[in-house]
């Protein structure tokens, strides 16, 4: 249930909602006919009535009776005539060619037209704008002494020919007190007015690329300790009232609460009007606080003209300004690298694809020459199968027929890719040429070792097995730092051939390091060269497959057909794989003599 207390609260904010709006509406179409300069003095007439009536409380105080001839004097005569001199000294008559006698005014009135500001003007006219809306209060301030001629004098004269010098004194105190309130009421009202013109304007020069400039009238400070010396010289007013005879008679005593009641209430006004400028002045920091924390530019700019208020919103702004500027400058430097990496994404594309191509045709071509090792070669059944780890492997075998032996090697280039096939083709052309005159495989070893430092100018290095097969089904054999060769006699025993050696093209060698060795193949038997990325095929587990799988591999496959015998090895090395991809290149090479 909600209490009457709080719906009692809501209607009353409700109310006062509405008729401020419907007041401000009504001001605005005031100044859209009479001028923009219409609306302070619009408020500021109403505002004069409470200090008026301090006057008055006042001097009906201190005379101990009230004058309502006086009050009639003030708002029939006095208030009227008061009126049309605002209106002329600032230019309300400005549509019937009486302009104001302030240029600071016309000014104003000549930059709106039905009250919106005029488009397409220079930024320097805006900001005389500017600074004209800023120093208007101050002009509206001092303005206001000539009320208290035209206001307050007839009235004195008017008592003082009806009622004679006896309160003369008490006039001429309510004068001295009224002058600073109509002064700062008047400030006030004009400073509150054109708040949204000036953040109209400041935002007007902003968009055009303008800054806008700093300009301010009085500090906060300042501000509150005008309000708080008026209130005094109220207070001290009050207690000079309060020390008269009398007082506790029943008119005397209405008359100084009338006086105490306006006095509170014009303390009450001028405290409201200097806390609802400090609230503008926040709402238009919290919206440019907003704006910011959502990464766009502020469309709020404030519209105070207090020091304090000011220089907070302007430094504010600024660094704002400064951070969305590096914001918008970092935005375009990533949107160009981002462009600038695209492009080059797109070049490493189309080079990549050059590149696989290049590499496909680069693996043809491998393939090519693989298929060009003969499948038999004297009385000798041979058959090399190579699969590569990536399009072209470091895996090379070469088959040479001389005059008196079959020469043979397998050989395995350190790394992978295009760099171990380039040197795997070096090393087959040094081949082919240092097995021309027969050598012993010793000296062959030497020859391509030398050969291999020569040519290459690289660390790359090759791993070899080589085989001299003689037409007597003798076989010599030299291991050059490569994986052991087995031979699977055909009585089901399996022979490792290894001999001592080091691997080849990465420093001079003796001849003598090499030292082949020697056997004699039988029909039935196979002898097995193979690489280690057979050997040392990895599972999931870490384990490597080992001659000894190999070894048992052999013994129940040697009689399947070539191409079926590497289909199985290589579903074997895929199983114990776990099917993943193969780290090394595989390949190797069977021999198997035909009598």
């Amino acid at each position: 249930m909600v209490s009457p207390l709080v719906r009692a609260s809501s209607y009353f904010r409700k109310l006062s909602r509405s008729i401020f709006q419907k007041y401000m509406a009504t001001c605005e179409n005031l100044c859209r006919y009479f001028g923009h300069c219409f609306g302070p003095q619009f408020h500021y007439l109403w505002a004069s009535i409470p200090v008026v009536l301090f006057a008055y409380g006042y001097v009906s105080g201190m005379a101990m009776q009230f004058f309502p001839d006086l009050l009639t004097v003030l708002f029939l005569v006095a208030f009227p005539f008061v009126v049309v001199v605002h209106w002329i000294l600032h230019g309300s008559f400005h549509r019937f060619g009486i302009p104001s006698v302030f240029s600071m005014v016309n000014r104003i009135n000549h930059m709106y037209k039905n009250g919106t500001l005029l488009q397409g003007r220079p930024i320097a006219e805006y900001d005389q704008l500017l600074k004209d809306l800023t120093k208007l209060p101050i002009l509206r301030m001092t303005t206001s002494l000539l009320d208290v001629a035209v206001f307050l004098i007839p009235a004195a004269s008017y008592e003082i020919a009806v009622r004679g010098f006896g309160n003369l004194f008490a006039y001429l105190q309510a004068i001295a007190a009224s002058i600073p309130h109509l002064m700062f009421f008047s400030y006030f009202t004009a400073d509150l007015h054109f708040f949204r013109s000036r953040s109209e304007v400041r935002r007007k020069i902003y968009h055009l690329g303008g800054s806008p400039g700093h300009y301010y009238v009085f500090s906060l400070r300042r501000k509150l300790i005008i309000i708080l010396l008026l209130t005094a010289l109220s207070g001290y007013l009050l207690i000079s009232l309060m020390a008269q005879k009398n007082i506790a008679e029943g008119h005397i005593l209405q008359n100084v609460l009338f006086y105490a009641i306006v006095a509170f209430f014009n303390f009450a006004l001028l405290m409201a009007m200097f806390l609802y400028n400090i609230y503008q002045s926040i709402y238009s920091l919290e919206k440019m606080s907003q704006s910011l924390r959502a990464g766009r530019q502020s469309e709020t700019f404030t519209g105070t003209a207090d020091k304090e208020l000011a220089r907070l919103s302007d430094g504010l702004f600024s660094a704002a300004e400064r951070l969305l500027r590096q914001n918008r400058m970092l935005e375009i430097m990533v949107e160009r690298r981002t462009r600038e990496l695209k492009e080059a994404n797109e070049r490493l594309k189309q080079q990549q694809e050059i590149l696989e191509l290049e590499l496909s045709m680069a693996s043809e071509i491998q393939q090519l020459m693989n298929a060009e090792i003969p499948r038999k070669v004297g009385d000798y059944e041979l058959y090399f199968y190579a699969m590569p780890s990536s399009k072209v492997s470091g895996d090379v075998c070469g088959v040479v027929e001389t005059s008196e032996k079959i020469y043979l090697f397998l050989g395995d280039v350190s790394g992978h890719g295009v760099p171990a096939a380039l040197v795997s083709m070096i090393a087959k052309q040094v081949f082919q040429s240092a097995v021309q005159d027969n050598p012993p495989l010793s000296l062959l070893c030497h020859r391509i070792n030398h050969l291999l430092l020569k040519e290459m100018k690289t660390s790359a290095y090759m791993t070899a097995f080589f085989l001299a097969l003689s037409r007597s089904a003798d076989v010599e054999y030299c291991n050059a730092g490569h994986t052991r060769a087995l031979c699977v006699r055909k009585d089901n025993t399996v022979e490792f051939l290894d001999t001592p050696g080091l691997l080849l093209g990465a420093m001079e060698l003796n001849e003598e390091i090499f030292a082949p060795g020697k056997l004699t193949l039988c029909k039935g038997d196979v002898l097995f060269v193979y690489s280690d990325g057979i050997s040392e095929c990895e599972n999931p587990e870490k384990e490597f497959f080992g001659e000894e799988r190999l070894s048992y591999f052999l013994l129940k496959s040697r009689h399947l057909p070539p191409e079926d015998f590497a289909q199985s090895i290589m579903e074997e090395l895929r199983l114990f794989r776990g099917n993943q991809p193969f780290a090394d290149d595989i390949s190797f090479l069977l021999v198997k003599p035909q009598a």
